[in-house]
């Protein structure tokens, strides 16, 4: 269980917030795609990786 408090109430905010889960295990990738090997994640307001 997580419990995370002070993050944007609405949208997607701006910058980096609190915590998120990858369906990859490695949070890497290549300059052209720099979080490529961490696969998509859970978004419950379908905001981009930051």
């Amino acid at each position: 269980m997580v419990e995370a408090q002070g993050l944007p109430a609405t949208g997607c905010g701006i910058g980096i917030h609190g915590l998120h889960i990858h369906e990859g295990s490695s949070c890497s990738g290549t300059p052209e795609n720099p979080f490529g090997n961490a696969g998509g994640h859970y978004s419950t307001t379908n905001c981009p990786h930051p």
